[in-house]
């Protein structure tokens, strides 16, 4: 059957919310037909019909196990309503695009700095220092000291909003 829960959904939906972007059916048909060429294609060679069987009687290895299960159709059509599946399909793409050979990462000098030693142990060390703080906030023995605990607390919130930034990239 031709994606049968988007062919049922679009009969559903007719010029409303309902509606499912087409655009990412079709990205989603092209990843499947992919996923099935790669799935026939391994290694650059063609599988004979003697390991196909093989490959459905269960020898295949484990990844394949994990991540060839099988979506309940309600939580399909949760995704589908909520978008979610086209931002996973955008997230497979960009994983294909990145995984190519000729892949550069646009933000090279970023990457470097966040994945560097000196950088974890920084960020380390902020961790520890924000867990001095909440312990010392939690075992003052009065307010008096309230407004400095709340700017250190929102120093911290701002460095990591900031490392959660730089990681994104």
């Amino acid at each position: 059957p031709k994606h049968g829960l988007f062919v049922r959904f679009e009969k559903m939906g007719k010029g409303g919310k309902g509606d499912v972007d087409h655009k990412a059916i079709e990205r989603k048909k092209r990843m499947q037909k992919d996923a099935e060429k790669k799935k026939r294609d391994r290694d650059g060679r063609k599988l004979t019909e003697q390991q196909m069987a093989a490959f459905n009687q269960g020898g295949f290895n484990t990844e394949q196990v994990v991540t060839d299960i099988k979506t309940p159709e309600w939580v399909e059509m949760l995704l589908a309503v909520t978008r979610i599946s086209e931002l996973q399909i955008r997230i497979e793409e960009e994983r294909a695009e990145r995984a190519k050979e000729t892949f550069q990462n646009p933000y090279q000098a970023l990457f470097n700095l966040v994945s560097s030693i000196k950088f974890e142990v920084f960020i380390a060390c902020l961790i520890l220092l924000n867990c001095l703080e909440i312990g010392l906030e939690a075992s003052w023995p009065n307010d008096s000291a309230a407004g400095l605990f709340n700017a250190l607390e929102h120093l911290f919130v701002a460095i990591f909003l900031g490392e959660w930034c730089l990681r994104m990239r």
